[in-house]
């Protein structure tokens, strides 16, 4: 088809169904009671998105939930829902495209089901069957006989109904016998898909905690089945990983502040791109369960990297690693100042000392810039240059005042509440020894000159 006709084409598909979802949605506001018409609305609206979903090439799954979703809100057998169920089994069919789903002259279902079991059904055939059976019972009164009639349908059908459980040995010797199979089954995956859906339901009451992963893990695993769409499969798979890779208890126990916010952030990606994917190509699993699933992950995720940021707020000192001084012919000392962050807080950048003018020395620069970041148990070096005034190069000691300033991983900028005092422990005039270093040595038990900590 010419690619603007095409264009045109699923943009009227899109709007008939925005048209039908409409009228529903006005019934409910007026509060109908004309129940018959508003399903007739839902069941349109259905029948359209499905084949909107076919003419956007959207994946085969997307139709056919689509088209499954219109038999569950009309419950009575129409010439509509024969031919979305005609559209429904052609997709089965081999090497069956959108446009072979599009098709003008709509088949019959017998001479669908006669396509569909010339050769083998695609993948899942057999499976999302019966799930349709479960949303409405005329589709298998109508459909049932039909497969029921044709010999190759009826063998695979049979053996399909073996696989998962069914005592299936008199199903291809009467179609009552048939029928009765093929309800023991569908009361079996009625049941399952209840669980189902309660226990992953249930996961939206969890907190990502050690206990609260740990249960949402085993339940990802326990709910792979093979009546899931692959699609589905997928889409379960990515949520285990998230939980696994990106917010487990080993991931949740590491001591790195930084790499635990690592994994946080990767779960929100991959969660925000799954919760994407899912709105625009639904499924009845990814849409009804799934989704909500990954909106609670992703809500619980941002608020354990709040949590996580509240947990680790940087403790920072200052130390005065010179502690002797030597000015210059023009009276300039020069000084190591130590901003260290303690172990497992988030990190500190933009870190910026004031010395402010005192009697006895004024500052070269007015602002002392440390440029990199500092992480939770690393130290940073600012150094310092200080004009001593004339009457100050005689002093024993001198004593150092700053105002420390950073911004934290919030990105708000922190300033400490007072100036912290640091001296050196050396006449200003005399020269350091050669045993001298500008590290400092001292007892763990001795307090640091100077230390000021900060959260």
């Amino acid at each position: 088809m010419n690619p603007f006709f095409q264009g045109k084409r699923n943009q009227l598909l899109r709007e008939k169904a925005e048209h039908f979802l409409t009228g529903a949605k006005l019934l409910e506001m007026i509060r109908s009671e004309d129940q018959d018409q508003r399903r007739n609305y839902l069941r349109n609206y259905c029948a359209a998105m499905g084949d909107g979903a076919a003419a956007d090439q959207k994946p085969m799954e997307v139709l056919r939930t689509y088209y499954a979703e219109a038999f569950s809100v009309e419950r009575v057998w129409g010439p509509q829902l024969s031919v979305k169920t005609t559209q429904f089994l052609i997709s089965y069919t081999q090497g069956a495209t959108s446009d072979t789903v599009l098709e003008k002259n709509v088949p019959q279902i017998p001479d669908a089901i006669n396509r569909l079991c010339a050769k083998e059904p695609a993948a899942g055939f057999w499976h999302d069957l019966l799930n349709l059976f479960v949303t409405n019972r005329a589709a298998a009164e109508n459909i049932l006989p039909e497969i029921y009639r044709h010999p190759a349908g009826r063998g695979k059908a049979v053996a399909f109904l073996e696989r998962i459980g069914v005592d299936a040995a008199r199903a291809g010797a009467a179609l009552d016998d048939f029928f009765q199979a093929w309800e023991e089954a569908r009361r079996g995956r009625s049941r399952d898909l209840a669980g189902w859906e309660q226990r992953l339901r249930a996961l939206l009451t969890l907190r990502i905690n050690v206990l609260g992963v740990d249960e949402m893990i085993r339940a990802a695993e326990e709910a792979r089945r093979d009546w899931l769409y692959a699609l589905d499969g997928e889409r379960l798979a990515t949520i285990r990983s998230v939980l696994a890779d990106q917010v487990g208890p080993d991931v949740r126990s590491a001591d790195s502040f930084e790499e635990q916010e690592r994994r946080l952030k990767q779960a929100q990606v991959r969660l925000e791109e799954l919760g994407r994917k899912i709105v625009d190509a639904p499924t009845w699993p990814s849409i009804g369960v799934f989704y909500p699933l990954v909106r609670h992950l992703l809500d619980r995720c941002r608020q354990a990297e709040q949590d996580l940021l509240d947990q680790s707020t940087p403790v920072v000192e200052l130390d005065l690693l010179t502690k002797q001084v030597v000015p210059d012919a023009d009276g300039v000392v020069s000084l190591a100042v130590e901003v260290s962050n303690r172990a497992n807080c988030s990190p500190i950048t933009d870190v910026r000392l004031t010395i402010g003018p005192t009697p006895e020395y004024r500052p070269a620069v007015l602002t002392f810039a440390h440029p990199e970041s500092i992480r939770g148990g690393e130290t940073g070096i600012v150094p310092c240059k200080l004009r001593l005034n004339p009457e100050a190069r005689d002093l024993q000691t001198l004593t150092v005042e700053a105002i420390l300033e950073y911004k934290d991983r919030r990105d708000q900028a922190v300033r400490s509440p007072r100036p912290t005092r640091t001296r050196s422990n050396c006449p200003c005039g005399s020269r350091p020894s050669p045993s001298s270093s500008t590290s400092r040595t001292r007892s763990p038990s001795t307090p640091r000159a100077g230390r000021w900590p900060t959260r």
